[in-house]
């Protein structure tokens, strides 16, 4: 049963984790261009 669980919180979480991913990187690269 907690197995189960796990895995539907992993699977919604999964499209956070990469949305999140994409802003850091989004952030990372602003950060290079516009040194502050």
């Amino acid at each position: 049963m907690i197995n189960t669980k796990i895995s539907v919180i992993l699977k919604k979480a999964n499209p956070i984790r990469q949305l999140a991913t994409m802003e850091m990187k989004v952030i990372h690269g602003v950060i290079r261009k516009y040194p502050f």
